[in-house]
């Protein structure tokens, strides 16, 4: 049996948001969807901050970018369910704010 591949609505998004599958094969059954944060931050979250830090680090507009496109995929829940997403709220605070770098 062939796992059909996840669409993505935004280049940059992980997962589609509001639309989960669970796809099954043979050996695994994969769920192509977390669009939220709960004991463990969802990879959508973690993936934006560290897109982010990426951006600093390598001085990449590319990876800012990325970023950018996934706050956009998930500004419904951002904008109406904010305490759903907290690593992505902590993601887009650092994408608001300048980042500085300390050098010893």
């Amino acid at each position: 049996m062939e796992i059909p591949a996840p669409t993505f609505p935004f280049s940059s998004a992980l997962y589609e948001v509001n639309q989960c599958q669970v796809h099954e094969s043979i050996s695994i059954d994969v769920l192509s969807c977390v669009d939220q944060d709960g004991a463990e931050p969802s990879s959508n979250s973690v993936s934006a901050h560290n897109l982010l830090r990426l951006a600093a680090i390598m001085d990449s507009s590319s990876y800012r970018q990325r970023a950018e496109a996934m706050f956009a995929a998930f500004s419904s829940h951002l904008e109406n369910i904010p305490v759903a997403v907290p690593e992505m709220l902590r993601a887009l605070m650092l994408y608001s704010l300048p980042v500085e770098q300390v050098l010893k």
